[in-house]
């Protein structure tokens, strides 16, 4: 299980070796990673057209999250939020569906 959520997430890095290639296109949930010894974070991945939208809520104490791979030069501090990436290499046009997303 650790591994698999390294993959996730470590520390406040959401996917740090990016987009594993049989991801791309595809949305998905994650929740509860652990960002920390007292932080927690829940993320989902949306794709409009060829870009992801990430979505993600903090919990316990917030962390600075960043993308190294998928979106270098995106962070945030905030506890929740919403942010498009630009487009992986490799990434298919998806069609946006309705596919609202709350971790609450």
């Amino acid at each position: 299980m650790a591994w698999l959520e390294s993959r996730l997430a470590s520390g406040g890095a959401l996917l740090p070796d990016g987009f594993p290639a049989s991801w791309l296109g595809q949305s998905f949930d994650v929740y509860g990673v652990p960002t920390g010894d007292t932080s927690a974070v829940s993320f989902a991945i949306r794709w409009h057209g060829e870009r992801p939208a990430v979505l993600w809520e903090q919990t316990g104490d917030t962390v600075e999250l960043t993308a190294p791979c998928a979106a270098p030069e995106w962070s945030t501090v905030e506890p929740q939020g919403e942010a498009l990436w630009p487009a992986p290499p490799g990434a298919p046009a998806v069609a946006l569906g309705d596919d609202p997303v709350s971790f609450s």
